[in-house]
């Protein structure tokens, strides 16, 4: 069963990157056709350039986030984990996420002061768990009418915690069961830029570090998404 299981996720997987891949190309190749066929004006040969740069940048990030997803799944289990400060990964991640989109914000706070140091050091990869983070803080911008963030950092005596809300579209109870597939979209999510990848790769990342990352969500409410993570 788990054999079989296995050969439908690859089939399905397989199937949903060509789809993906296939229609960039697709544009790429209408676009080029147009610009040989006959000589164009300048203006329109600009416009021709500038969606050709558009789609060539959507199949870079697309085929970086399968490679990155590849990666992940050959990876795990054998990746070396160190000690990683969680609220130093937020930073970086937040850093990150400002440098590429100025209009979003994202706004961190305690839900309790630590009780000691090791509340928020984590076995892991630091990268990886930026990853992760990255992913999630940028949804949440990207979905919410006021473009923010809402990180909380917290944990117990077993796992450091960090959850990440917003104000945004929300996701519907069947969707919900279904957003960690590669590939998969929300209903209501379509008329955002996105692959479907990206909450796949958090969730084989945190497989990875032994965590788990959860989600509660209402449409047109909101979502909070939490990834727990074994504190040392």
């Amino acid at each position: 069963h788990r054999l079989e299981q296995a050969f439908e996720q690859q089939r399905s997987f397989v199937s949903h990157a060509s789809h993906e891949l296939r229609t960039p190309l697709a544009a790429l190749k209408s676009e080029i056709q147009l610009g040989l066929r006959h000589p164009l004006p300048p203006e329109a040969s600009r416009q021709v350039l500038e969606t050709l740069h558009s789609d060539t940048d959507r199949l870079i990030s697309l085929t970086n986030s399968l490679l990155f997803l590849a990666r992940a799944l050959e990876n795990m289990g054998q990746m070396p984990l160190r000690e990683v400060r969680m609220e130093e990964a937020i930073a970086l991640a937040q850093e990150e996420l400002l440098s590429a989109c100025p209009g979003y914000r994202v706004e961190i706070a305690y839900e309790h002061l630590p009780e000691s140091d090791t509340q928020t050091l984590v076995a892991g990869n630091e990268d990886l768990l930026k990853r992760v983070l990255l992913n999630l803080f940028d949804n949440a911008c990207k979905y919410s009418p006021d473009r923010t963030a809402r990180v909380a950092i917290g944990g117990d005596d077993a796992v450091c915690r960090v959850s990440v809300r917003d104000a945004g579209i929300g996701i519907s109870p069947d969707d919900l069961a279904r957003i960690f597939e590669p590939f998969y979209r929300a209903t209501n999510a379509t008329g955002f830029a996105g692959f479907g990848v990206g909450l796949s790769i958090c969730q084989r990342i945190m497989e990875l570090h032994r965590g788990r990352l959860l989600v509660e969500s209402t449409l047109g409410q909101g979502s909070c998404f939490t990834i727990e993570l074994p504190h040392l």
